[in-house]
């Protein structure tokens, strides 16, 4: 955690690399959203979207997770991108075991059982993400 006690958050958005195959690569809106939500309340927060990336987006994600502690690690998925969302899921398990992972997005709402089936989660966020994160961070704080 930062200086202040409180997590750091990293949040990714859903991962298309078709170049719009199954998605129309527009920037991960919801994801950006709960990054303003978590910052409006304190909480250093960063998006990375690994359909904008130089470099490969698993290695852009492993240089992110390597920049710092991160806390809470949030992972947003749908059902055409899930198996390279859970992907990245993986990488963030394997590069900082510590961190607290979240899935949320559509797959997440509609099939949590298949999140924890398939991915590293600690945690499955249905429907809006907004108080359910502010919540983890607030129990994170806390340490629950």
């Amino acid at each position: 955690m930062n200086n202040a006690g409180s997590p750091r958050v990293l949040l990714i958005g859903p991962y298309d690399p078709h170049c719009g195959e199954y998605t129309f690569l527009a920037p991960p809106l919801g994801v950006w959203r709960l990054a303003g939500v978590l910052e409006s309340a304190g909480v250093e927060t960063k998006v990375f979207d690994p359909n904008c990336c130089r470099e490969p987006p698993q290695r852009s994600l492993e240089r992110e997770l390597f920049s710092g502690a991160w806390d809470i690690v949030g992972v947003s998925t749908t059902g055409m991108t899930l198996r390279f969302d859970l992907e990245l899921a993986y990488i963030v398990r394997l590069v900082r075991p510590g961190a607290f992972i979240v899935a949320g997005g559509m797959e997440a709402t509609f099939r949590p059982e298949l999140m924890f089936e398939l991915g590293p989660f600690d945690l499955i966020v249905l429907g809006e993400g907004e108080r359910p994160l502010l919540d983890i961070v607030a129990r994170v704080r806390a340490g629950q």
